[in-house]
């Protein structure tokens, strides 16, 4: 299971799993009861959406496991012109607030390796 909009993450899906069927969300509340009234296995990064409901709720007896692999991480640049810096600043800290608020509730590093 996945969410629904998910970029370049399609592509590297299909690629990498070719024969494996997934089935994609784009409500958060859904993606959750989903999640914790199934077996469901599904990925999740540190910023699937900045949304601040999106990724509560997600089954908490599950166990994480850590894709150790380079195409799993990615590396993200902004660039924009100066002028619009005000405009984008607010943004850009939601962002960045985001991210710091799920890495400081994960279980694992990005670069723990998974065990087995």
């Amino acid at each position: 299971m996945s969410p629904q909009g998910i970029g370049f993450w399609h592509r590297i899906y299909q690629e990498q799993m070719p024969d494996a069927k997934f089935i994609y969300q784009d409500q958060s509340q859904v993606y959750s009861e989903i999640l914790n009234y199934s077996s469901l296995p599904f990925f999740t990064t540190n910023l699937t959406n900045p949304a601040d409901d999106w990724g509560m709720g997600l089954p908490q007896d599950r166990i994480v496991k850590p894709l150790t692999d380079k195409l799993a991480h990615q590396q993200f640049y902004a660039a924009f012109l100066t002028r619009h810096q005000e405009r984008l600043h607010p943004l850009i800290e939601r962002l960045q607030d985001q991210w710091d608020r799920l890495d400081a509730t994960a279980t694992y590093s990005p670069d723990t390796p998974s065990s087995s």
